[in-house]
Formats: C-alpha cells, sequence, structure tokens
C-alpha cells in the first residue's frame, strides 16, 4: 500500500513507473502466498483454480516488465512482442499463470550465456466467450537435447547435474505444465544443443464483460462540513496508509 501511495506522488515519471512496478511486484507475492496455502490444503492430484475477472494486457505488461528488471541485470538484452487484440479483460487464475510465465522467464534468464531472450504473448484462437492465449519465452543459450527435455519435466528433475548450482528444486517446469494444463492448454518446448530453446505455454480464458457503471444517485451524497474520524489500526503502516487515504 506505501507503495502504492509512493506512486501518485509527486515523483519524475521514471520513479514513478518503479514504484508501480513495486506495488505490482508487492501484489503479486501477495496473491502467490494465497496459492500456498490452497496447495498446502489440496491433495497432491487436486489443483484448486481460482477465478476472478483481470486485465490481461496488464497482466502481460507486468510480465514484460519483469523479463527486462532480470535481463538488465544479468547483462542480456530482451525483447517482448504482444499481441494487438490481446482481450481486455479475462476470468481465471492470474497469480497461477504470471508464476507460471515467470518460471519460464526466470529459467531464460538464468540459463542464458549471452544474447538475448524474447517473451511473445499471442491470441492463438478468439471466440465470443473465450480466447486461447500463448506465452511463449525464448533464449539462446545451450539448447538441451530432447533426453535433457524430458527430464526437465520430471519433479526434481534437472537437464544436467550442474544446473543445481544455479539454484531452484526442478519443480518450476513440473508445475506450470500442470497449471497450464488445468487451465485448458498445456507447456511445450522446443530446443537444440548451441541454438537455445523456446517454451510455449498455452491457457483458455474465458472473456470478462467491462465492469458497469454506477447508475446516477447510486452513490451517497458527499459530505458538506468537515469529518472527525476515527482511524483504529495496529499495523503503524497501515496508520500511514489510511491516514494519508483518509486526509486526502
Amino acid at each position: 500500500a506505501l507503495s502504492e501511495l509512493l506512486a501518485v506522488s509527486d515523483l519524475p515519471r521514471r520513479q514513478r513507473e518503479w514504484a508501480r512496478s513495486i506495488a505490482a511486484a508487492a501484489t503479486h507475492i501477495a496473491n502467490l502466498t494465497t496459492v500456498v496455502v490452497d496447495g498446502a490444503r489440496a491433495s497432491r492430484r487436486k489443483l484448486i483454480l481460482r477465478d476472478t475477472a483481470f486485465d490481461l494486457p496488464a497482466l502481460a505488461a507486468a510480465l514484460a516488465q519483469s523479463l527486462a528488471a532480470r535481463a538488465a541485470v544479468s547483462g542480456i538484452a530482451s525483447t517482448v512482442t504482444i499481441a494487438d487484440d490481446l482481450p481486455p479483460r479475462a476470468r481465471g487464475d492470474a497469480a497461477r499463470l504470471r508464476a507460471a510465465v515467470e518460471n519460464l522467464i526466470d529459467n531464460a534468464v538464468k540459463f542464458s550465456r549471452g544474447g538475448s531472450v524474447r517473451l511473445a504473448v499471442t491470441v492463438a484462437e478468439a471466440g465470443p466467450a473465450a480466447a486461447q492465449i500463448g506465452f511463449a519465452v525464448s533464449d539462446e543459450g545451450a539448447g538441451l537435447t530432447a533426453a535433457e527435455l524430458r527430464r526437465l519435466f520430471r519433479p526434481f528433475g534437472q537437464a544436467r547435474a550442474s544446473d543445481a548450482r544455479l539454484g531452484g528444486a526442478g519443480l518450476g517446469l513440473c508445475c506450470a505444465r500442470r497449471v497450464a494444463r488445468a487451465m485448458g492448454g498445456d507447456l511445450t518446448a522446443e530446443s537444440r544443443p548451441g541454438a537455445g530453446s523456446t517454451f510455449r505455454l498455452s491457457v483458455r480464458l474465458a472473456l470478462a464483460t467491462e465492469p458497469t457503471a454506477e447508475p446516477d444517485g447510486g452513490w451517497l451524497p458527499v459530505a458538506q462540513r468537515p469529518l472527525r474520524l476515527l482511524c483504529a489500526e495496529d499495523n503503524a503502516y497501515g496508520r500511514v496508509v489510511l491516514n494519508t487515504l483518509l486526509t486526502a
């Protein structure tokens, strides 16, 4: 919440964009805590998906920002292509979808030894009620053999023993494929030794209607006199946020 307040304060444009990125990342982390709790509650075979409306272009933009930041830190070039006909609003488990694509981005940057990493968000198929959305992440890394690719999608599997030193438990791709298939799509990979890799994740998302405007007279009238408000909050940061919002 503090980062959201910072994002709307009187800052230079570039710093305001950084603050918005911090706020978006913090929201994503908060959503992931819910995903972790769901996973702990569920059995090994059951995946609980949330069905909420979300801004699909905003999710794609957040993924683009994530790739740009990770690639810049690693000294790797990055390019992003987002389809112009991306539906504005969709329904589905946005937190799990973003986490799955973030895993592909993280792997691509982590295992690249130069060159560039590319993200493409496409609309494979669109109808009046649903759309098939694709996320392709490509790198110019060392590439993988067919046997190494098969090992990658096994729980705790890693392509090479030397990959363990780069971090990760080998569960990312297995979980990402499970999420993709639960959302009506799949996760596939293409790679050649010395020629890099491309991971393609697809999901089928129901389209959400735009929120309707509140009819005239639906809001309470604005108070015409000063108000005295008591704010009770046991978190110090929460008091700062609430005090700022109420004062405004």
